[in-house]
């Protein structure tokens, strides 16, 4: 993910439901919050294009890698499956109408 400003990178979430480790910029605000670095995914220094290519080369190269960092991103993207986030909805709702 190469955006220079992401609020919460829900594709990221996503892709790694799916096993597909990431690379995204260490941009502010989301993807440090999503991404373990070397473990689930790639962070990359904001705007480094250099450092995004090298990285996203070093998992083409090796498959290994790859399917280290899906599996723990299959792992790690539990933490916003519905049965993980609907229940902190539910009961914000509770609070707000509860006062």
């Amino acid at each position: 993910m190469t955006s220079l400003f992401e609020p919460f990178g829900l594709v990221l979430a996503e892709a790694m439901s799916c096993g597909l480790p990431v690379v995204a910029y260490d941009c502010p605000y989301g993807p440090a919050d999503i991404i373990s670095d070397g473990v689930d995914g790639m962070l990359i220094n904001n705007r480094n294009v250099n450092e995004y290519v090298e990285k996203v080369c070093q998992l083409i190269e090796n498959e290994e890698l790859r399917r280290e960092m899906g599996h723990a991103g299959i792992h790690s993207s539990q933490r916003y499956s519905a049965s993980s986030v609907m229940p902190l909805w539910v009961q914000l709702f509770k609070d707000i109408i509860n006062g």
